[in-house]
Order: C-alpha cells, then structure tokens, then sequence
C-alpha cells in the first residue's frame, strides 16, 4: 500500500533543522516525508532513512522559482512548516497539498495555514512533535540524529591522526562563536580555560565557521598547542565531534550538531533559553547565567555583562565532572 506524502520545512538555521530531525523520524513511521532545508544545512540531513528527498531553499526569488518547479507536480498530503521565515509563505499558493500546518507567528499567513499553538515553555522538539500528531504521526520523541558513513568517520580519524590527536585522551573541543554577539561567553574565558585543559593533558580543539578564525588567534595566543577546525563541511565536522570526550560551546549550531552525533555536550546560556533550546538528555550539562543587566536581554547586545560573570573556574569544574563520570570515576 503507498504510504501518504508529507512535506516538512526548515528553512532557517543549523541548530533549527537538527532540532526538527526527532520530528521527522516520526513522521516517517506514517509518511514518505520529503524535506525542503536551507542550502548551507541541507548536508546535515544526508544519509538520513526517514527522508525520501531533500530540496535546497535559499531566500531569493529565482532559487524559490526553482524550487516551485521541482515541488509543484507533487501533491502532498500534509504540509509541516517546522521552522521558516516569512518568505517561505510565497511559495505557498504554488504548492498542491491537502492540508498545512505551522507553529509560527507569521503576521499574514494564508487563510488555509492552521497555526498550531505552542508553549513557550516547552523545548523547540517538544513544540514540533505538536505537528507531527496534527498531521496523523504518533508524536514519539526522539534524539537529534545525524547519520555519517564509515568513510566519513574514516576521514574524521585521519583529520585528527594529522594533528596528533588521534587516541589524545581526553579531547576536548571548544565552540567559542555564536552568529550573535549576546550569546557569546568571553573570548578570554575561553582562551583560560584552554590553556587550563592543555595543562592537564587534554587534547584541545576550537571548532566554529572560517569567520571565527580571530576567536581562535585570542585562544591560541593563550593555549599555542590548540587545533584549529574552522570552516570544515558539516558531515566532517560532525564526524570530528563524534570523537569528542566533550564539547564545550555556546549557543549555536556545533551544540546541536554534537548531541546528533552522540557527543556529550556542556552548553553556557546566557539570554537564550536553555530551556526551549538546550541540549536534552541526561549525558549533557548546562551552564546558565541569568540576563540581569537589561541590553542582555535583547539581541542587539554587543557586550553581554551577564555571561561575563560565569569564571573560567566554574567551567573548568563543571567539565572536570562530566569527565569523571564518563570514565566511572
């Protein structure tokens, strides 16, 4: 018997389209589900088995052309848009499918969006699993998952066997940027607490986008033995976590990519929520600072106080820990 189509929709960040990746196992236990995702995140969904096709958006109108062209002679049962921006409404009136659905605020959506209401509450999965049900899913819960071949955990090995850190023990990676400034801790905490892991023998690695190269210069100027893995493709990145004993990070995409790969993660949130977007899962850690100083409160903070106030000792501790319990200690 064929199984109804379902299209889901992330256009938007890394860490979105991750998040949505529990949402899409299970809408795969109902559907044939087909995807359409940002072009710079698409590669994070390769190899997945719950997903037929992947289609590339990208935010202009002769690429959204396009993509009508490719989506158009497809009729879809269900319509989920897990995490779009605005934008993406264009494309709507072009697109045959029974029923849509949404999670978002759009301030003008089509009449025959259904908006379905989420707690803020509630962690970003926890929100998405809400369409799943709407659409006949079963609602399950799941992991982040990205799915890497042996050839990419090969080439993972080899990266790190060409810095010396293959085996290192532990190895420990560092994700110091953020695209926002005000989820940023400071780059001098991070660079002491580098050179505090090298001291005790771990293997150290700053992990983030090839814009991010002058964060890594701050660290290194500290810690001269730190590896630097700037601006790799996703899957290799994500093959690189995989070998982590822990990554140390931010708010931002490499969070979210080490926890679908199994890494553990010890996450610092300042502003944002930890709670709507953290990492999930007993294994994991959050460190949380609470925006007390009104300019952390938004996003146009350029100097963010509140997470000043978390010490490069507190986090040092912290990791101390999550590696102690790992090995049994």
């Amino acid at each position: 018997m064929t199984r109804p189509l379902a299209l889901a929709v992330c256009t938007t960040a890394l860490g979105d389209t991750l998040m949505c990746t529990p949402v899409l196992a299970d809408l795969a236990r109902s559907f044939t589900v087909d995807v359409v995702a940002h072009q710079r995140w698409r590669g994070v969904l390769g190899l997945n088995p719950h997903i037929r096709r992947v289609f590339s958006y990208r935010n202009n109108p002769l690429a959204r052309a396009y993509l009508t062209a490719r989506l158009a002679p497809t009729r879809y049962k269900k319509l989920l848009i897990l995490h779009a921006n605005e934008d993406f409404l264009k494309l709507l009136a072009r697109l045959r499918y029974d029923e849509a659905a949404c999670a978002q605020n759009f301030p003008d959506p089509p009449p025959d969006l259904a908006r379905i209401a989420r707690d803020p509450q509630e962690h970003f999965v926890a929100q998405r699993l809400k369409l799943s049900r709407w659409a006949g899913a079963p609602g399950l819960d799941g992991p982040l998952e990205v799915f890497l071949s042996d050839q990419e955990r090969a080439a993972g090995q080899d990266w790190l066997s060409r810095r010396s850190l293959s085996g290192k023990s532990p190895l420990i990676f560092l994700c110091p940027g953020a695209a926002l400034v005000y989820k940023r801790w400071p780059i001098e905490r991070f660079a002491r607490l580098a050179a505090m892991l090298a001291a005790q023998g771990a293997g150290v690695v700053v992990m983030g986008s090839a814009a991010e190269r002058p964060l890594f210069a701050r660290i290194a100027a500290d810690c001269p033995r730190v590896a630097a893995a700037l601006g790799l493709d996703l899957r290799l990145a994500g093959a690189l976590l995989q070998q982590a004993d822990l990554l140390i990070t931010n708010d931002t995409g490499p969070m979210h990519l080490a926890q679908a790969v199994g890494a553990k993660v010890l996450a610092i949130f300042g502003p944002s929520s930890p709670q709507g977007v953290g990492p999930r899962g007993q294994v994991h850690r959050i460190l949380s600072v609470p925006p007390i100083h009104q300019p952390c409160r938004t996003k146009d903070c350029t100097h963010p106080q509140c997470l000043g106030e978390l010490s490069a000792e507190d986090v040092m501790a912290q990791a101390r820990q999550m590696l102690a319990e790992a090995a049994g200690e």
